[in-house]
């Protein structure tokens, strides 16, 4: 039995989205790397006016989690570091008919 949710699901309803979205409707699986628990894949499907649907999906992988540290080796990390990064990252649209 997984200890963290593995998926979630959505939608946003047309009153808080734009003009030009009536719907939007998401699925965000997540992985385990090592000891925690990271997006694995993000997928929207968008009615939009005009245009019709479109599906929007970003594909993570490749983290590197940084190694545990003791209280003592800890320090002040600057912002522009983050102890989980996902070096690849893809998105990709497409057109639902």
């Amino acid at each position: 039995m997984p200890d963290c949710i593995g998926r979630m699901s959505g939608r946003l309803s047309a009153a808080s989205a734009s003009f030009w979205i009536q719907r939007a409707d998401f699925v965000r699986q997540y992985q385990k790397v090592d000891e925690f628990w990271l997006p694995q894949k993000d997928q929207t499907l968008v009615q939009v006016r005009l245009y019709g649907k479109k599906v929007l999906t970003i594909d993570h992988w490749d983290y590197a989690v940084n190694a545990r540290q003791t209280k003592q080796e800890r320090v002040i990390v600057p912002e522009t570091e983050t102890a989980l990064t996902s070096s690849h990252q893809r998105e990709t649209t497409r057109d639902v008919r």
